[in-house]
């Protein structure tokens, strides 16, 4: 698979191996024996390639048979229709992979994001601090520009479900970054679910019910960017670093 490929799909390791194994048709059975993968795993892999149709079915009798599609014809779909590529994720481990390959884009990266009070709170309880660290770092360390809109006491939730020195360090990880924040009110569009947008990539998350959907499509990006920038007029320039530092300033007193 081409550069471009690999970029538009950000295949796991996973799904970059089963995805060679099929450029010729095979079976689920041939699958496991080729990839030494558990067969639930291999069973799984597949769905995910079939919904970002990257492989095709070929039935043969009682036997389905997976084989890769052309990577031209992806490519054309994708790049010159237009044609919307989508990922889904289940689950807290996927969830995170999402930020993984998001943490290896390049230097200076804008990322936008609209991430409402509740929907924090609900990745606060299903993701430790310290991985919350980690990922900080490696954007930070990349100096990553965060374009987005938070609630005022956004990190709250870090100190009500960890040990306080767990919370502050993945707290202070938010600080020290290239950011041009505002901050909304609570009430004001507070779901369980969160947006973020990088380059051409639409990412919606659902902390609260642990699934995901990821969009490559330029235009749809650029249509969600020109709302999200509109409600970022309504909010109120904020230094959000300087409040998580204020904030754990005023704890210590």
């Amino acid at each position: 698979m081409t550069n471009k490929l690999k970029t538009l799909f950000r295949l796991t390791q996973n799904e970059n191996l089963i995805l060679k194994k099929c450029q010729s048709f095979s079976s689920l059975a041939e699958l496991t024996r080729a990839t030494s993968l558990p067969r639930s795993t291999v069973e799984y892999t597949l769905r995910k390639l079939l919904d970002s149709k990257l492989i095709q079915i070929q039935p043969t009798g009682r036997r389905i048979r997976y084989g890769a599609i052309p990577e031209n014809t992806v490519l054309k779909k994708i790049l010159l229709t237009n044609e919307p590529c989508v990922k889904t994720y289940t689950g807290v481990k996927e969830l995170l992979h999402i930020w993984e390959q998001v943490g290896e884009l390049p230097k200076n990266t804008r990322l936008y994001f609209l991430q409402p009070y509740n929907s924090f709170k609900e990745l606060i309880k299903k993701v430790s601090p310290l991985q919350v660290e980690a990922l900080n770092k490696k954007m930070n360390d990349k100096k990553f520009i965060f374009e987005g809109a938070v609630h005022e006491k956004m990190m709250r939730p870090f100190f009500e479900f960890n040990p306080p020195e767990l919370a502050k360090k993945a707290v202070l990880s938010f600080t020290g970054r290239l950011e041009d924040v505002v901050k909304i009110p609570q009430e004001f569009l507070n779901e369980k679910a969160e947006i973020f947008i990088v380059h051409s990539r639409l990412i919606f998350i659902d902390w609260y019910s642990e699934t995901g959907i990821e969009i490559v499509n330029e235009h749809m990006a650029n249509f969600i960017k020109a709302i999200f920038v509109t409600i970022k007029s309504y909010g109120e320039r904020f230094n959000h670093g300087e409040a998580i530092r204020r904030g754990i300033r005023l704890m210590k007193r």
